[in-house]
């Protein structure tokens, strides 16, 4: 009896002990996420999460978490759980069932990212009515009123930038091209007396902090970017109350405005502003981004943009054998019926190419009530599981040598454009019914830019300063990425046009 009674305290000690393994078992167990629930990316700090090895270097993290967890895993970030799936036949799949994994047309983010009010997302009228006829408006049969609009301000703008240009004009590729982009999306989506120059700076300082309003961070480190945002609103509301009379800036008014008589509760003035607020960054944060690519990765080419522009030559004289009196200069309606219809493989390899390398769009869904399984994890209702189609694209089983720019690989071996090539998997669009609605506008507008500033301009490196390719990877998840570093050139007027 006595020697049991000495040995309660030992036996205490290891109780004591005991509970302490079981607590770091259990702690363990719930981040790797549990039994056939997804591993968990390890992390160290608490709430923080994985933000700040993602934040370094997004694509060697994601990258990392592939290779040592498979194509489906977990991550913690600024105190929310995601899981990602990089998986194409479970990015497929999960596109397919749209019963099990839901999209949502208007989620919450909205509320925060563009300044909409809560209720006015929550309004079921902006899901069956406004969403359905978004969809309609950008569809390929009728964003024909946008690209006559789109190819007329085209030719303006850059027409009247290239007479005033100076041969030999040194400056940096995104001084020369996102303003003068910038301005013809804004023109074709509200008219030329939008205001576009005197918002440029202010659109930009609201973009170039725009990841983190879509992480959700604490207010603190977003109030220089709320406070663009509410600037940017007050100029969209400004405009309401004297809009453009152009045919397509009232097709994009009337729906929007239809919120403040239909919707129930009605939208007010300022929700219809900032919901334009949010139809304008698609275009002006991405469009202006990808044409931005397609010429920095040619102009890093041995041949520079020489291949573009023997491309686009051949095929405007082919055109002017039948069309002798087009002037695809100065004559828009000419310019965009020649674009239609010519075949430029090239530039379609460049264009996907040059997507393939830059876009980040992630497409997320969120696990309907009874919970889910794929590929062999169990989801739990109410999870978000995200498509990452850019691991997708940086992935050297899919495409070979993915981090390089070879645009040859969407061409056949007689130099057409590859379309079994273009067939794999290519999100950069996004896919499913989240699908960017602004694809058919974008791949169209993007032939126009290109073929104008080829047909006006020599635009080459400056051999004076390096210049390299390397992306901002602080945008992943939001859209096309951003350079890191300036690309110097020089440009001339072409006169032989």
């Amino acid at each position: 009896m006595i020697h049991l009674v000495s040995l309660l305290p030992f036996a205490k000690a290891l109780q004591v002990v005991f509970l302490f393994w079981c607590g770091i078992r259990l702690v363990r167990h719930w981040r790797r996420g549990g039994k056939n629930r997804p591993p968990v990316v390890s992390y160290i700090l608490p709430w923080v999460g994985s933000a700040i090895s993602i934040g370094k270097d997004a694509d060697v993290f994601y990258k990392k978490a592939r290779e040592d967890h498979g194509d489906i895993f977990a991550v913690h970030v600024a105190g929310a759980r995601f899981i990602y799936t990089t998986s194409v036949p479970k990015i497929a799949a999960i596109y397919r069932n749209t019963k099990t994994f839901r999209f949502d047309p208007v989620p919450k983010k909205i509320v925060s990212v563009f300044g909409m009010s809560p209720p006015s997302v929550k309004a079921e009228w902006m899901r069956d009515v406004f969403y359905p006829s978004h969809v309609k408006m950008l569809s390929p049969g009728h964003v024909g009123c946008f690209m006559d609009a789109f190819s007329r301000h085209s030719s303006d703008i850059i027409g009247d930038i290239a007479g005033g240009i100076t041969n030999g004009r040194q400056m940096t590729l995104e001084d020369f091209i996102i303003p003068m982009v910038f301005e013809v999306i804004s023109a074709t989506m509200f008219g030329k007396e939008f205001p576009a120059t005197s918002i440029f700076e202010l659109f930009k300082e609201y973009d170039d902090l725009f990841p983190i309003l879509v992480a959700e961070m604490p207010k603190l480190l977003t109030v220089k970017t709320r406070a663009a945002q509410s600037k940017l609103i007050d100029v969209m509301t400004t405009y309401l109350r004297n809009p453009s009379k152009e045919a397509q800036a009232q097709k994009v008014l009337s729906l929007y405005t239809a919120g403040m008589t239909d919707a129930s509760p009605k939208w007010s003035e300022r929700d219809v502003a900032a919901a334009l607020l949010g139809e304008f960054w698609g275009p002006e944060a991405n469009m202006t981004w990808g044409l931005y690519w397609i010429i920095a990765y040619a102009l890093h080419e041995p041949m520079g943009l020489a291949p573009l522009v023997r491309e686009l030559d051949q095929a405007r004289a082919q055109w002017l054998k039948t069309h002798p009196t087009d002037d695809l200069l100065e004559n828009p309606e000419a310019l965009l019926a020649f674009l239609t219809n010519a075949e430029l493989p090239i530039f379609e390899a460049h264009f996907a190419e040059a997507l393939r390398l830059t876009s980040s769009r992630f497409s997320a869904r969120t696990v309907a009530a009874g919970g889910a399984t794929l590929g062999g994890y169990d989801l739990l209702e109410g999870e978000m599981i995200i498509c990452a189609g850019r691991y997708v694209h940086l992935n050297d089983d899919i495409y070979p040598n993915a981090t390089a720019f070879k645009p040859e690989r969407f061409l056949t071996a007689d130099g057409r454009f590859n379309k079994k090539e273009a067939q794999k998997p290519f999100l950069a669009f996004g896919g499913g019914v989240s699908q960017c609605q602004g694809r058919h506008y974008t791949t169209r507008a993007c032939r126009i830019v290109v073929a104008l500033l080829l047909m006006h301009f020599d635009i080459r490196l400056d051999p004076g300063k390096p210049s390299s390719i390397q992306l901002d990877l602080m945008r992943v998840g939001t859209g096309v990425l951003h350079p890191k570093i300036a690309s110097h050139i020089v440009v001339s007027r072409r006169e032989s046009m």
